[in-house]
């Protein structure tokens, strides 16, 4: 009984929805849907609206990044780069002893760690244990040496030669470095940062041949990039 009585009254009403529909002129009609639509959007805007305002995004893990160059990279070498690409490429490739952090910190990197004497004229470098280049030769404090006076020689004509003029470098043993400034000089240790060259590698390159030697296009450092 209850149902037989709740269908008429829906059909009534649908009825007389219809009945309302028909006598609207075609412009209401437009406008009603056109209202229609906006209420619609309206509505699924607030609630995109609230849900931002109580949703936190959390950032994904993993994936990858690609960054490109503009221009060709050829002197894929720390001492010598002659674009912002060779640096780029070289910066990859090579450590030093150091690195530097994007807040401008400077940390450990080829080094395991180091010590600064007490008047700031030394420092004292220990190469860290199992660092090898990327066809598996160990790194050695012979490497180091050889890299700063590559770096020293005017004939090279390095980028880094003024940061080296004056600092004399021992190594008392294969992991050691210990490097003497003429005097205190704070910012020295971000001279550290240069990248290392594998002295098995360049020690027959002479001065003349060092920009045109074929290492610069096939270099092999230290860096993680393999």
């Amino acid at each position: 009984m209850r149902t037989a009585m709740i269908r008429p009254r829906s059909l009534s009403r649908f009825s007389a929805l219809e009945g309302m529909m028909r006598s609207f002129s075609p412009f209401e009609r437009l406008a009603l849907y056109v209202f229609t639509l906006l209420l619609g959007v309206s509505t699924l805007a607030l609630l995109a609206g609230a849900n931002s305002a109580v949703s936190v995004t959390i950032p994904s893990q993993g994936g990858a990044i690609v960054e490109g160059e503009l221009g060709p990279a050829r002197f894929i070498n720390p001492l010598i780069p002659m674009s912002q690409a060779d640096s780029d490429i070289a910066a990859l490739v090579y450590s030093g002893l150091t690195r530097s952090l994007p807040d401008g910190s400077i940390i450990s990197d080829l080094a395991s760690s180091y010590e600064i004497s007490d008047d700031g004229t030394s420092y004292t470098f220990t190469i860290r244990e199992g660092s090898t280049f990327h066809d598996g030769t160990p790194v050695t404090s012979a490497d180091v040496l050889f890299t700063v006076q590559q770096a020293q020689n005017p004939d090279i004509k390095s980028i880094h030669r003024a940061d080296w003029e004056g600092v004399s470098v021992s190594t008392p043993d294969e992991r050691t470095v210990i490097f003497k400034l003429p005097r205190a000089y704070a910012p020295f240790i971000q001279n550290t940062t240069m990248g290392i060259l594998p002295k098995h590698l360049w020690a027959s390159v002479t001065p003349e041949e060092f920009p045109f030697s074929p290492i610069n296009m096939h270099p092999i450092g230290t860096g993680r990039t393999r």
